[in-house]
């Protein structure tokens, strides 16, 4: 069948229409992928670069946390070896590098910039170019007026979002936000850190407290939305003394060693009293008169010490034994009955003896004499 002119033509010019829709589809939809895959890769390189930035954060506050910690702990090898370790060093307050002599939370000087140069360091920046920011527990801090004495009881003063106890927090302060104004030489705190860590107490934050936000000015806006960008780490006081405290039982186990290489074993332990205080022995030397039933030692109380009838005298230079006949009446004078067992069976002059008492009190009371004073006590 043939058909007409007419129709061949009507048919091409639909079949041409529906091809250019094609095309214009086709077009439309690679554009759309185009676009779309455009966004999330810009949206993906934006999320790497902050988790790259916040990693490099990271890794300077954990290096400014070490070095902080290691100066801690060889504090007396470096500052002063007549003093304990666990002192910490005070910010830079004008952005030199260098701690500066002595710090106060009154002074507003406990937080600052971190003390690279004095640390022997290179710059301890974050990733926008901005050196570590630091606060430090007052109590912690060395210089003419540091706590004396500090050691593993010493409670940090610091806070961070309510965890307390802690003695250094170290910050990265991150790009400017709204209001923030860093030209050279700026060292106010708050055209660097954000909220609560900008206010100079001691309390910090890693977030914004929610709903109220905080401005620069301290005024609270609840519809306002402010940018906080502070990254921090803190060393908490166990974290600082455990440290410490490894440095100090390293030293004693150094110090025993030493001296049993010098004397062939370790020393005795020291009595928490003094032994005398509560012996019920009697140690002296026998004087001139002293026969086989008489002791006699001017060095002695026997009054005062409490000897008394039934106990037991030991001569030591001769190994003989006797019982104390009757309670002393004089001071320097002891009636003893037969001494037996020994060489001699006698006291004669210079001969050791001792006395083992039954009933002697084991605290001793008097009164101190002229001479006493502070932590000496004297009696005559």
């Amino acid at each position: 069948m043939l058909f007409p002119s007419s129709k061949i033509k009507s048919r091409s010019r639909k079949i041409c229409r529906r091809r250019q829709l094609g095309a214009t589809l086709l077009a439309y939809i690679l554009v759309l992928i185009s676009g779309t895959s455009y966004m999330l890769v810009r949206y993906y390189n934006a999320n790497i670069q902050k988790i790259e930035s916040a990693t490099e954060a990271g890794l300077k506050l954990k290096l400014a946390k070490q070095a902080l910690i290691g100066y801690a702990t060889t504090y007396p090898d470096n500052v002063n070896a007549a003093e304990g370790p666990g002192y910490l060093l005070c910010p830079d307050t004008n952005n030199d590098g260098m701690a500066e002599t002595n710090c106060s939370l009154g002074g507003g000087t406990t937080v600052g910039r971190f003390p690279w140069k004095t640390l022997e360091l290179i710059d301890i920046y974050d990733s926008t170019g901005q050196t570590i920011w630091y606060a430090l527990s007052e109590n912690y801090r060395y210089g003419p007026n540091k706590q004396i004495p500090l050691n593993s009881e010493t409670e940090g003063q610091l806070s961070v979002d309510g965890i307390n106890d802690i003695v250094a927090v170290l910050f990265a302060p991150g790009e400017p936000v709204t209001g923030q104004n860093r030209t050279a030489g700026s060292n106010l705190i708050s055209h660097y850190l954000e909220d609560d860590n900008a206010d100079g107490d001691t309390s910090f934050v890693t977030t914004l407290a929610a709903p109220n936000v905080k401005r620069l000015d301290g005024v609270y806006d609840a519809n306002e939305d402010l940018v906080f960008n502070d990254k921090l780490v803190y060393i908490t006081r166990q974290e600082l003394m455990e440290a410490v405290e490894k440095r100090v039982l390293g030293e004693v186990s150094q110090v025993l060693s030493n001296y049993f290489t010098t004397y062939g074993a370790y020393p005795w332990l020291t009595p928490f009293a003094d032994p005398k205080a509560i012996s019920r022995n009697i140690q002296g030397t026998a004087d001139s008169g002293s026969t086989a039933t008489l002791l006699i030692d001017s060095s002695q109380d026997f009054l005062e010490l409490g000897v008394a009838t039934g106990d037991v005298v030991y001569n030591t230079t001769d190994s003989s034994i006797g019982i104390v006949s009757a309670n002393p009446t004089q001071a320097d004078r002891l009636t003893v009955g037969s001494l037996q067992l020994g060489d001699e069976n006698d006291f004669d002059l210079d001969d050791q003896y001792y006395v083992v008492t039954r009933n002697r009190a084991a605290v001793l009371t008097a009164t101190a004499t002229s001479g006493s004073s502070g932590m000496s006590l004297r009696d005559s």
